[in-house]
Order: structure tokens, then C-alpha cells, then sequence
């Protein structure tokens, strides 16, 4: 079975200070699954928890901004993205996300003739945390779990395709997901 992660939270709003914030990693499909964390942006590093197996924690310290202008950076957990945000100097500090989910796989690669295929939704970060999913690809229904509270799944259907391979997008839990279907 293949490795599928989730990550929360998945954007840290930062006040102009900086500081040192902590990542869940959650082990959400897969057993054994080992898993790396580096940043993409100058004023954030990561300064424990740069590499695990399973569930783990990540923790990243980021660079006080002297700047009145915003900020944003990156990085890559897990092979997710997590944005980072931070106010200027003499702007306000945000509030902290209270909800943060992963869904497994964020990829799903089928054959021409289609099928009923699921996804895991975990919880990673708060409590109660609602979620729903939707699909903008015309060859994708979802046909079960179109919302849901805490950990759940999310089951669709890909119609048979007899043309030339295609991809689709979906949102579930506010993260994205990708379908790749092989052509005919």
C-alpha cells in the first residue's frame, strides 16, 4: 500500500517577532512510512524533527521580520506544502488555524476503465473539525462523504474513459487531490 501523509497545520501565520512553531505529521495511509521536512524560504528553518518514520512532529523556528511590509515562505513535510505567513512590523499577529487535516492519497493514478475508489480524511489538529469534499473534474462523482466531522472518507467514481489520458482536480478537507486517468 502506498504512503500517504497528512500535515497540520497547513499555513502558520506568524506575528513580525517570529518564533518557533511545531508541525503534526500524521502517518494517515501506509505502515512504516518514512517521511523528510526542509524548508523552502531564507527566513525559516527547521531546527528539529527534519526527517521521521510514521507519525512524528516537526518543529521550525522563523526569523523575526523588521519590515512594516508581509512575508510568505514555505516548506515541504511529508512532501506537502506548508505556507507560511508573517505580518510586518506594527501589524497585528494572527490568530492560530484551530482545525488541520490530511487526506490520503493526494494522489490517485487509474486505468482507463474507471471505478469506485476511497480516501482517508484524518484529523490532525483540533477537535470536531468539519470538512467536505468537491470535485471540478467532469469524469469524478463523489459518492459518499461529501462532508463529514473528525476523521472519515471521502469514496468516489471515475467514469470509463475511452479517449486520451486526462487529470482531474478535487478539494477534500481544504487540501488538494489530484486524478490521473490513463487513456483507452
Amino acid at each position: 500500500m502506498p504512503c500517504g501523509f497528512g500535515v497540520a497545520p497547513a499555513q502558520i501565520d506568524v506575528g513580525a517577532g517570529g518564533g518557533t512553531y511545531s508541525l503534526n505529521v500524521v502517518n494517515v495511509q501506509g505502515s512504516g512510512c518514512s517521511w523528510t521536512a526542509s524548508s523552502n524560504s531564507s527566513f525559516v528553518s527547521v531546527t528539529g524533527g527534519a526527517s521521521g518514520s510514521g507519525n512524528g512532529s516537526v518543529t521550525i523556528s522563523v526569523a523575526a521580520n523588521s519590515d512594516t511590509a508581509s512575508r510568505s515562505g514555505s516548506l515541504t513535510v511529508a512532501g506537502l506544502p506548508v505556507r507560511i505567513n508573517q505580518v510586518g512590523v506594527s501589524q497585528p499577529t494572527p490568530a492560530p488555524p484551530s482545525c488541520g487535516f490530511g487526506v490520503a492519497p493526494s494522489l490517485l493514478e487509474v486505468g482507463a476503465s474507471g471505478g469506485s475508489y476511497s480516501f482517508n480524511v484524518v484529523n490532525v489538529q483540533g477537535t470536531n473539525c468539519s470538512w467536505s469534499a468537491s470535485t471540478s473534474a467532469s469524469f469524478v462523482s463523489i459518492t459518499g462523504g461529501a462532508s463529514g466531522t473528525g476523521n472519515g472518507s471521502v469514496t468516489i467514481s471515475v467514469a470509463a474513459n475511452s479517449g486520451a489520458a486526462r487529470t482531474g482536480s478535487m478539494t477534500i478537507a481544504g487540501l488538494p487531490v489530484t486524478v490521473k486517468q490513463s487513456g483507452s
